[in-house]
């Protein structure tokens, strides 16, 4: 497993070119809202199925947005996380890395890949570190359905004393993504580009409350496969959401954020 993760990791950084074509190589498109945009499941690298060697790895993209993790459910175990912005035109899909935490080295650098889409797949090809990738993809869902599909940024949590404030110390920065059942979510230092932690797997969600089933929490394993469930209200821009933490020790008390769309 250790000589597996010393080729994956690398590549999921760069994994993404979640380039459309539903025949052959598109014309220029909008690199948000696109038809590109939702979660997608890895299932080949380099001919070798995932499955085949025990891991798991979805991708969300929205809004001009991505991020990716490395996970396998059954055993309970996170293995790696990556993300940034992306764009996707005239068949080229390009990422630029805002962290990374197998290869910190390749944070803030860009990576292009040209793809082929056709009936809910994508097969894509690039250079990575001076290597042939080769991936395929499935597409699990898109963006359409969920009004809270898109991304999402940390405004405000509440502290130790119950009071709501900023992410502390200065440079921190919790983002999620959600496609229409996926949802990603990361913390790291953009200063310093150390990781701190991440979750993801599926959601639900009525007018007013909010469910997660987490999938991989880096912090916490014995939390995988468990339902975390929240007050939801979105007004303006902004999600607030309430709820007793994974710990089971503090409340979750957060305000969210929607990000533009790139």
């Amino acid at each position: 497993m250790k000589k597996y993760f010393k080729f994956w990791p690398p590549l999921g950084a760069t994994i993404l070119a979640f380039m459309l074509f539903v025949f052959g190589f598109q014309p220029a498109e909008s690199p948000h809202k696109s038809s590109i945009e939702g979660a997608w499941r890895l299932d080949k690298i380099e001919g070798r199925s995932t499955e085949s060697v025990g891991i798991q790895m979805v991708k969300i993209l929205s809004d001009g947005y991505f991020m990716f993790a490395y996970f396998n459910e059954s055993t309970q175990q996170f293995f790696s996380s990556g993300g940034g912005t992306y764009t996707f035109y005239n068949g080229i899909y390009t990422e630029k890395i805002e962290f990374h935490t197998i290869n910190p080295e390749i944070i803030g650098k860009t990576v292009k890949f040209q793809a082929e889409f056709n009936n809910g797949r994508w097969i894509h090809k690039g250079m990575v570190a001076g290597e042939q990738l080769s991936e395929e993809f499935t597409r699990i869902d898109g963006t359409d359905v969920s009004p809270i599909a898109g991304a999402w940024i940390l405004e405000q949590e509440s502290g130790q004393e119950g009071r709501m404030a900023k992410l502390k110390p200065k440079g921190r920065k919790r983002i999620k993504l959600l496609s229409d059942s996926q949802f990603q979510w990361v913390e790291y230092d953009q200063k310093k580009g150390d990781f701190i932690a991440a979750g993801g797997g599926t959601y639900s969600h009525t007018t007013d409350k909010y469910v997660e089933e987490l999938k991989y929490f880096s912090q916490d394993s014995t939390w995988v496969g468990r339902k975390i469930g929240f007050t939801f209200r979105e007004q303006n821009g902004r999600w607030f959401h309430k709820e007793w933490s994974s710990r089971g020790k503090q409340p979750i008390d957060e305000i969210w954020k929607k990000i533009a769309a790139l």
